[in-house]
């Protein structure tokens, strides 16, 4: 992270969305949701659920709110400008590649989806009660 805001566009299935200026976006699956995306106040979905959800880090406006997305949508976000021009894709934490002003990264839905193990008895809302210490 370099410390200082980015500005970038994001489409979603070519319709933009708006323009963002802050320290990044959160792209998260269901799963992820419940991680970082969490943390910077995004929504938690339900594992099963067929969604994407898209939470901005820090923006520098009220308006800008976390947005659930259909999971089979392709999203672009186009990095507009920042106070040092450039900027950092992260993936799971790790550094993953550096964007220049005017670039698009293009995410797509994968052709396979991941299995997950899921154990016996195990149920999702006790997790979420066990981590988060709801009542």
């Amino acid at each position: 992270a370099t410390g200082k805001m980015i500005e970038f566009d994001t489409r979603v299935l070519g319709e933009t969305i708006g323009r963002t200026r802050g320290d990044g976006v959160i792209v998260a699956t269901p799963t992820g949701s419940t991680a970082y995306a969490l943390s910077a106040g995004g929504p938690i979905l339900h594992p099963l659920l067929p969604a994407i959800v898209l939470t901005p880090i820090c923006p520098h406006t009220l308006g800008q709110r976390p947005i659930v997305l259909d999971g089979h949508s392709e999203i672009e976000i186009e990095f507009v400008e920042s106070d040092n021009e450039r900027g950092y894709i992260f993936v799971d934490g790790l550094d993953f590649a550096e964007v220049q002003t005017g670039e698009v990264l293009k995410i797509t839905p994968a052709d396979r989806c991941a299995r997950l193990i899921r154990i016996k008895g195990h149920s999702h809302y006790k997790a979420l009660h066990s981590k988060l210490g709801w009542g």
